[in-house]
Order: structure tokens, then sequence, then C-alpha cells
């Protein structure tokens, strides 16, 4: 019997030979700063973040890494979001910092987690600004590295 994850596995990094850890991180990235926001401006009743918890694990299901992908959907199928004890934004910390554990990376302290908009967003957006004051105060936004 042939595990297709494995076989998968396989045939994805012979397609993206020498590549792989390129698009993981740019990936990985993406993913994160994505999913932090979003949590950050979820709006916080139980059915708008029911509904980014099930954009997560959409998200994670088809994540281009199939080890990633397959870990990842574990672990969000074994952990569902209690909304009685957490909220979305602390789940997604948790989450990460799983991850983040696994790939042997620092933890992301929750004390950094209020209010807290990646510094990548809050650049890009700014940068789309044609008004300088405008654009230094988008700046000033309280940002965090995750």
């Amino acid at each position: 019997m042939t595990d297709t994850s494995a076989v998968n596995l396989i045939k994805w990094y012979a397609l993206h030979d020498g590549r792989v850890e390129e698009m993981r991180k740019q990936v990985g990235n993406a993913f994160w700063n994505y999913q932090h926001t979003l949590a950050e401006w979820t709006i916080p009743d139980e059915q708008h973040q029911r509904a980014a918890f099930e954009n997560l694990k959409s998200g994670v299901k088809t994540f281009p890494c199939p080890r990633c992908s397959s870990k990842g959907s574990l672990y969000l199928d074994a952990n569902p979001i209690d909304l009685t004890k957490e909220d979305f934004k602390t789940y997604v910390w948790k989450f990460h910092n799983v991850v983040n554990a696994k790939l042997g990376k620092p933890q992301f302290p929750i004390e950094k987690l209020n209010n807290c908009v990646p510094a990548e967003i809050v650049e890009e957006f700014a940068s789309q600004i044609d008004n300088e004051i405008l654009r230094n105060k988008i700046l000033q936004t309280i940002t965090c590295e995750v």
C-alpha cells in the first residue's frame, strides 16, 4: 500500500527542485501575515470568528507544500476553535507558535499581539498613499513582526 501524501510530497519536491525553501518562506510569510491581520480585524462575534476559522482551515488545506498542508490540517482538525474559551486572534497566535516550535523558530509572545498589524502589511499599504502626512501616520500604526 502506498502512502499518497508521501507520493505527493515527492512529486512536489521534484517539480519545485531548487526553489522549495524559498517558496515555503514566501508563501508561509504571506499566509501568516494574512491570518494575523484577519484575526486582528475580524468582528468579535461567533459567526465571523467561525468563518475566519473555516478560512484558516481552507488556507492550510490548499497550502502548496504537501507536508505543511497535511500536518497543519491534522492540527486544526485535532484542535478545533472553542469560542467560549478563546477568540480567533488567540487561536491563530497559538497555532503559529505550534508551527514555529516544530520548525525550531522562536515563539511570538502574546503580549505583542494586541492591536498588532504585521509591518509588511502596513508598509505595503502606506507605499500606495500619495499624501505624505497620511502615509507617515499610517507608518506609525502599531506593527509587529510575525
